[in-house]
Order: C-alpha cells, then structure tokens, then sequence
C-alpha cells in the first residue's frame, strides 16, 4: 500500500467514527424529544381517593347510593362494589356503574338500608396501567334516636387482592427476564460475539424462550386481571383490548418477530436484520417503560424518559452478562478461538461501562420522582423495597468490578476462562436476583405518585365539592372563612357567594390573605336567575400563588341582615388532547431513535472489520 494510502486510513476512520457519534447523539435527541412529547398518562393504579359515604362515617339517614372516587379511569366491566352487612350477609344491591360524567368514579345504587354496620368491597382495574386493586371500609346506619347499632365494628382497611397481585409480580418477573434475555442476545450479536454456529444455536434458542416466556406473561397477567374481577367473561373484550393491554402486546410482537429475524447460521454483517433486532429490542424496552411507575409522578414525562434509559441500560448490562456467559462458557468448553472471546468480552466491557451509570444515574432520578420524601424509604413497602432492589444493584456492580480487576491483574490465557465463566455466572444469578425486587415494585403504588395522583383527582373534584364553605345568620358586614389550598388547587380558583335576604349592594368584596400576601377580588352579581329581593349571587375569582392556610373576607354592604355562604372552588384540571395517531408516530420516533443511538454506538464499540 502506498503511503497517501495509509495516511488517508487514519483521516477516513476518524470520519467515519465522528459521523457515527452524531447518528448516536441525534437518535439520543430524536428519542427524547418523542418521550417528553408523548402522552404519558398518571399511573399509580386506581387509588382510593374518596368516598360518599366515607369510611367511619355515621349517618343519619340510609344513604341511596354509594359513591366512590378512585385516581385514574376505571375499566366498568372489570370493576366493581359490594355492601355487607355487619354478619356476613350479602346486600342486594343492582349492578353499578362507572359514573358517566367521571370515568374515575363508580357508583353503586344501594337498596332501602335500615341501622346497622356496613362492609364496602371495592375491587377496581385501572384503564391505563390495567392493574387491579381491592380494598374495604366500612360505615354505619345509626338507630332513630342517634344511637350506634349495636354487632363488630366495620373494617377501614384497604387492601390489595392476593391472587392478582401475585401473579402480577410473578408474572412481571418473568416478562423481565425475557426482555434482558433477548436484549442481551441482540446485543452479543451486534458485539461479533456469535461467531460461530454453536454460539448461533444457543442465542438462537435464547431468544425463543424469551418469545415464549413472554407468550406465557401475556397470558398470565391476563388471567390475573381476571381472577381479581371474579372471572368476568362480559369483562375479558375490555381486558384484552385496554391501553395496558396494548403494552403487552406490543412485548409479546417484538419478541415474536426476534425470534423469527434471528439468524439461522453465522453472519458477518447483516445490517438490515441487525437493524430489525435492535428495533424489536427498543420497541420491547419502551413497552415496559410506559407501564412503570414513573409516569405517575409530578413529570410524567421525564419520568417515561428516565425509565427507557434504566431499563434500556438495565438490560444491556444485565442481559449483556447473562449472553457474555452462554458465548463465552460454550466456547470456552469447544475450545474456540481464545482471541474472539476477548474481543467480545472487551467489547461488551464498553457497553457496559456505559450502561451501569446509566443504570444509577436513571435509578436515582426515577426514585426522586416516585416517591414523597426521604421518609418513604422506610415508611412505605414500595421505599423498602426500593432500598432492597439498591442494595442487590450496588452489590452486582461491586462484584462485576472486582472480577474485572482480578481478571485484568492475575488472569493468564490459560486459567483465565475457567474463572472468567465463574465469575459470569455469579453475576447473571445476581442479575435474576435483582429482578427480584423489581418485579415487587411493578404491583406496588409508589406513595409519591399515589399522592400526585390523589391530588389531581381531588384537584378535578373541586369542580363540584367546594374547598370551603360557610352559612350564617347575622349581620353582612363581613364574613370570614378559613381556606386550606393544597398545591392541586393554587392558581385561578373560583368563588361564588350566595346570599339569601335584602342586599342592596350589587358587588362584594373577597380578599384572600396569609400571613404574606393580600389578594382582593370583586365578585360580581351574577346573571343567574334568582329574585334580588330574597335571594343573590355573586361570582368572582381569586388567582392564589400557591399552597398554605388562606383567610377568605367577604365584605358587603353593612347592616344588612342576611345569610351568607361562601364557596371556593378550582376549576377543573385541563383536559388531555392526546391523539391516538399523533401518539402513535411518536412511540415510532422513539423507536427509531433509540436504534440509531443503539446502531451507532455499537459501530463505535465494534468497527467492520476492514476499519480494524
């Protein structure tokens, strides 16, 4: 070769790596542009958020209905209420309905109740992430003359249905393990690990049951779903063809078409097919990120970012270990080429250099955003697992980084495979451990995004049920009301005053004050109907900057005699526009940036061959 040949070499390599540098960081923009743009909808399941009657709750009078708020949308075919009484017996109740003007509520029409304690038994199943929930209150029906009934009092606990919860956790354990199991053998194959026909044939065969582990998830959780609604057949339509749904499905296609993309004999390149795996591999992470957690905190969508990127990261790493040891244990055993090993393991080494302070880095912030506080750590059972699946993490990560120093300062071509395949299996039992916890925090309600979700919820009821209230007699000069503003209600909140009796004046004044601030309004006379001689109303709206205890002044025309009442109430929450259409290009966008920066940096890692 002439030497203007090997000197352009250098100049040709360092373009090609620069240009596939920038496909990696375009794709890494590509992909989170289209996750921070697509809607990713609250899910903490369906949490109780209130009920009329509520727990406790003594009553005067049998109530006609039951009415219970629940934060996300329900499936009505999947969902339901019961009422027993205080031994046992079940009440005859009509069936129940989600609320038409509220899809995350459900009524439940009661028949004539007399005295007595009641059992409620709710069980729901979320619209969006398609878990099931179950739990109990209990109030009470007092005699004529306000006395409590006599029998047990009522339980006010709530509780999760054992049988779907289980095999939602067992069944997300397995869907894990699946998704590591195929990105890793994706992973060993665009690493130039599969070099020959027997590493082809166990990967080959790795992929498969990742297909048919996924296979058998898809159908467990379905069944789960079901066994938690009481095996209802008019509710399996709904069941099959959710949103959550549609995220298995998604799992259970990609896995699908991997096991049937996957090369049948050993290929140098194949880029196109090579291509196709790494999508089916990001397609699959993605379907697992949407139905996390972290959607359902104050950023959803930073939260489906930070979950791609951990799951991603997760896998390559985890699932990158699991390949690493089936290509490296087979070759070792055939006695293959040592030199091809090596390359592979230092390969991989790259990517998982990379991946594991993504894993940390991801972890973190999806923590930060799901739970409350530092106290849920230790408070709550989804913190403590949280802490277990950290522990089983910091553990893995110190054991890879001592073998890999170990393996660097004392390994010799001879010994070294025998300790190297030691060494990989310790770290893919780890690697299964760690899905342990995780599969646990798949069916646990996070207590930051419970909160958040309870907050829009109750947030999106004030439309209806004042924050406060106030009726009295007397004279009108000024009323004042203590308002609690939690952070769901600052901002534009509305206000409505009623007055019945002569009110000469046609304008109040509201002034909303703390300890900081003074906010005045005027509230005008409405245009509703209403006879000015008996009977006023005024309506405003105060703009309040944020959470707190706030006092409400009414002032009006003194001396007048009248009864006043005073109501504070947001307006409801923005409705989402998300577009199924518009969605579903933004899921492809992500997708495909995810495989260029999935194609690029492996290029980086693993040039051709003719590079070298």
């Amino acid at each position: 070769m002439s030497g203007a040949g090997r000197a352009e070499r250098p100049v040709g390599r360092a373009h090609r790596l620069a240009a596939r540098t920038a496909l990696a960081a375009g794709g890494a923009l590509l992909a989170a542009a289209a996750l921070l743009a697509l809607a990713a909808p609250a899910s903490a399941h369906a949490v109780f958020v209130s009920a009329s009657p509520g727990p406790g709750a003594d009553l005067a009078a049998a109530p006609a209905e039951i009415r219970i708020a629940f934060s996300e949308p329900l499936m009505a075919a999947l969902s339901g209420v019961e009422v027993d009484r205080s031994t046992g017996a079940r009440v005859g109740t009509t069936p129940g309905h989600v609320d038409g003007a509220d899809a995350a509520a459900y009524v439940q029409p009661l028949p004539q109740l007399g005295p007595g304690r009641y059992t409620v038994v709710w069980h729901t199943t979320s619209k969006i992430d398609g878990h099931v929930r179950w739990g109990s209150y209990g109030f009470t029906v007092l005699e004529a003359d306000g006395a409590v009934p006599p029998g047990p009092p009522p339980p006010r606990s709530s509780l999760p249905a054992p049988l779907p919860v289980a095999i939602s956790a067992v069944t997300s354990w397995v869907g894990l393990a699946a998704l590591f199991a195929l990105t890793g053998a994706v992973l060993a194959l665009l690493l130039g690990g599969v070099a020959d026909a027997t590493s082809q044939r166990l990967l080959g065969r790795l992929v498969a049951a990742a297909a048919g582990a996924t296979a058998l998830a898809t159908a467990a959780q379905f069944a789960g779903t079901w066994a938690g609604t009481g095996w209802r057949a008019a509710g399996v339509p709904a069941m099959i063809s959710g949103e959550a749904a549609a995220w298995w499905w998604l799992r259970l296609a990609a896995t699908v078409v991997a096991a049937v993309a996957w090369p049948r004999r050993p290929t140098r390149e194949g880029g196109g097919r090579r291509t196709l795996l790494a999508t089916t591999v990001l397609a699959a992470v993605l379907a697992v990120a949407a139905t996390g957690h972290p959607a359902a905190g104050a950023l959803p969508r930073a939260g489906l970012a930070f979950a791609a990127v951990h799951v991603l990261a997760a896998s390559l790493w985890l699932g990158g270990v699991v390949a690493v040891a089936i290509v490296w244990i087979g070759a070792w055993r055939r006695g293959a080429d040592h030199a091809v090993r090596r390359a592979f393991v230092r390969r991989f080494s790259v990517v998982a250099g990379m991946a594991v302070p993504a894993v940390l880095a991801s972890g973190v912030a999806s923590a930060v955003l799901e739970l409350g506080g530092t106290g849920d750590l230790t408070g709550s059972g989804y913190g403590r697992w949280l802490l277990v699946k950290a522990g089983l993490v910091a553990l893995t990560v110190a054991v890879a980084a001592g073998n890999a120093a170990r393996h660097r300062a004392r390994g010799s071509p001879r010994e070294a495979p025998r300790r190297v395949a030691m060494w990989l299996g310790t770290e893919a039992v780890l690697g299964l451990l760690v899905l342990a916890p995780t599969a646990a925090l798949s069916v646990l309600a996070p207590s930051g995004a419970t909160d958040a979700a309870r907050a829009a919820a109750r947030q999106a009821q004030h439309a209806a049920d004042p924050v406060s209230a106030f009726t009295g007699l007397g004279a009108m000069g000024t009323r004042t009301v203590e308002v609690a503003l939690t952070p769901g209600t600052a901002g534009v909140n509305d206000v409505r005053v009623e007055v019945d009796g002569d009110l000469a004046t046609s304008r109040l004044q509201a002034t909303l004050t703390s300890a900081s601030a003074a906010i005045r309004a005027r509230l005008a006379r409405s245009g509703l109907d209403h006879d000015p001689a008996t009977h006023t109303v005024f309506d405003g709206s105060v703009t309040v900057p944020g959470a707190g205890r706030w006092e409400l002044t009414v002032s009006g025309a003194p001396g007048m005699s009248a009864a006043i009442s005073v109501a504070v109430r947001a307006p409801p929450p923005p409705t989402s526009h998300a577009s199924p259409v518009r969605d579903g290009w933004l899921l492809v966008l992500a997708v495909l940036g995810g495989t260029a920066v999935l194609m690029g940096a492996v290029r980086v890692v693993r040039p051709r061959r003719s590079e070298e």
